[in-house]
């Protein structure tokens, strides 16, 4: 009897195992250079988001405020409220009174599940004034980046600085 016992709680541990572990193609996970990749994505997604890291760097320590924002989503708002347009007046504005802008981004993951994905990465950005009467800028911190894929694009709608 208990024998018996045993393998119906085996194959019932089993079972639900099995149940609940989703199928190896919705759910994968690798590393691309500095990037870690975890859920339900293409090749074309990561290829994407390599070049998107690389490509945002440059853009922001060139201080190309076009390039910066052709990344984000026309329905972009930040977790404080300000949207696409102050946004890039903002940046802009930045651009204008400082020099050696300097933008990075680290230990970079990324979790993809359709058409939506989340980033979390380490950051630092410094900036110093072109002329007296502004202070330098110096943050470092989590980033963290949401996504949304429009029109087969993948566009930032939203960010956290922690």
């Amino acid at each position: 009897m208990r024998l018996w016992k045993l393998f119906f709680s085996v194959l019932i541990i089993l079972n639900i195992f099995t149940f609940c572990t989703p199928p190896p193609d919705l759910m994968k996970e690798e590393t691309i250079g500095d990037l870690h990749f975890k859920g339900k994505y293409t090749k074309e997604d990561t290829e994407y988001f390599v070049y998107f890291f690389k490509e945002m760097q440059e853009a922001v320590n060139s201080k190309d405020a076009e390039k910066s924002f052709s990344f984000y989503s026309k329905d972009f708002m930040s977790e404080s409220g300000v949207k696409l347009d102050e946004l890039k007046k903002n940046t802009v504005l930045i651009y204008k009174v400082y020099k050696n802008v300097k933008y990075t981004m680290l230990n970079i993951s990324l979790h993809i599940q359709n058409k939506e994905a989340v980033s979390i990465d380490d950051y630092t950005y410094s900036a110093r004034p072109i002329s007296k009467g502004y202070k330098p800028l110096d943050y470092k911190g989590k980033e963290r980046i949401y996504w949304k894929k429009e029109n087969d694009e993948w566009k930032i709608v939203n960010w956290v600085y922690e």
